[in-house]
Formats: C-alpha cells, structure tokens, sequence
C-alpha cells in the first residue's frame, strides 16, 4: 500500500520534534562526570549530613555557571530533577523538613555575595517541599546510589539570562534507619576557578553565611527546550495533521 505523501512528511516532522524533547544529563561541573562513587576531589556532609555535624538546621546555596548548560543547550532546559554523588555508602535515611529553591543570578562562581539575600536573581521559584525525602539504602556501587530530588514541577533555565542559583534549606536533622554514627557525605569538587561554587550558614534563618570554592558535583536531568527552528516544525506538523483530519471528515 503507497503511504499518501503529506502523512510521510507529517510523521518525519513529529519524529523530529519528539527527537528533541527526550531528557538528557548533565553533569556540573562540566570537567567531571557524575557516577555512583562520583569523581570529585573533595566531600562534604553539607547540606545534607547536620547530624553529625551536630547542627539542628543549614542554609545553603550553590552557584552553577551558566556556560555549563549552554555549551550543551544553547536555548535553555527544563530542569526536572537534581541529584548528588555519595561519597560513602548510601545507607537508608530521610529528610524530614527539606526545602529547594531555584533562581537566576548575576553571581558568578567564586563571586557570591556573603549575604544570601545579595545572591537570588529572577524566576526565584520553590522547585521542593517544604517536605520530607527518603534516601535509598543502596552499596556505594551500585546503579542509581545517588540523593535524588525529583523537582515538584520542572523548571525552566535560560544560561543567557545568568547562572543558576540553587538553595537548599534543611530545616532539621535527617533520621536514619541505622545507629547515628553512620555518616551521610555527598562528592564535591574543590576547585578555585571551576564552575560552582557555595554558600553555607548553620541555621535556616541565617541572612549571612562562609562562602568557598567547593561545590557538590550535580547532576540535572533535562528537557532541552526545542530550538526555533524546531518550534516552527513543530508547527507545521500540527498544520499537516489538522488539514489531513479536514480532508478526511469531508470525504
């Protein structure tokens, strides 16, 4: 049976705007590669580890250099979750009163201001919580040992607009499944002139805070956001497909 032309043109252009929709990971900073043992040079139980640390609350922020997802989508993403390399072995656990805040700042890495406030640019948006996340009980080597925190709606990030500024607020200590001397770190990377760095007060409340050069090796999963280009195919494929459904209703 010959397939009509216009449904052949029709469902190439649908493959081509779902081609460029699937989500993608990428990894900050853009030098290592996040794995279930991570490949940062450095760790730290912050944000996450305040048991241990004998804290009873943190804020915290971490700049991402803009260039980073650039390089990769130049028309900006969707972020839909963010995750984090263990350094130890991920032993089962839960945040009970754990909060992320997406922004888009002027900062720049090695440059944020001591005061948070200084720090949050446009689209400030709750992206998690205020809520409770469990952590798996998974060996350090195994597929997906890693802290993830899928987004409550994704968020939208354009690098020509600035960096990308996350803030993390734990609001109190993680609970632990095991005896409290287990130790909750996460990878970081150690670096003057890398492409992230932090932030970190030892209370929620606190407006200023010890900034560094370390930062903890994210990982983001995304949805690239088509490119014009891609829009307009998108387009004409809605177009295609509306004056075939006209064309069969008036047969």
């Amino acid at each position: 049976m010959k397939i009509p032309f216009n449904y052949t043109l029709a469902f190439l252009l649908h493959l081509t705007v779902i081609s460029s929709t699937f989500s993608s990971e990428l990894a900050i900073p853009s030098s290592r590669v996040l794995s279930p043992r991570g490949s940062g040079n450095d760790h730290t139980m912050l944000p996450f580890g305040l048991l241990n640390a004998g804290l009873e609350s943190m804020r915290y922020q971490q700049v991402y250099d803009g260039s980073d997802f650039s390089r990769r989508f130049p028309d900006g993403v969707l972020i839909q979750s963010i995750e984090f390399g263990p350094y130890l072995e991920v032993f089962s656990s839960q945040q009970p009163n754990f909060q992320v805040i997406l922004s888009i700042t002027p900062m720049e890495p090695d440059g944020l201001s001591t005061v948070f406030a200084e720090n949050i640019g446009i689209n400030e948006t709750v992206v998690f919580g205020p809520s409770s996340i469990s952590w798996p009980n998974k060996p350090l080597d195994s597929a997906g040992a890693i802290y993830s925190i899928p987004l409550d709606a994704p968020y939208m990030y354009d690098p020509e607009l600035g960096n990308l500024l996350m803030e993390i607020r734990n609001f109190e200590p993680e609970v632990f499944d095991l005896p409290s001397n287990v130790f909750q770190e996460v990878v970081a990377e150690n670096a003057q002139g890398d492409t992230s760095s932090r932030l970190y007060a030892y209370s929620v409340d606190a407006t200023e805070g010890i900034t560094d050069t370390l930062g903890l090796l994210t990982s983001f999963t995304v949805q690239p956001i088509p490119e014009p280009s891609t829009a307009l195919l998108w387009l004409l494929t809605l177009g295609c497909l509306g004056s075939m459904a006209i064309i069969r209703r008036a047969r």
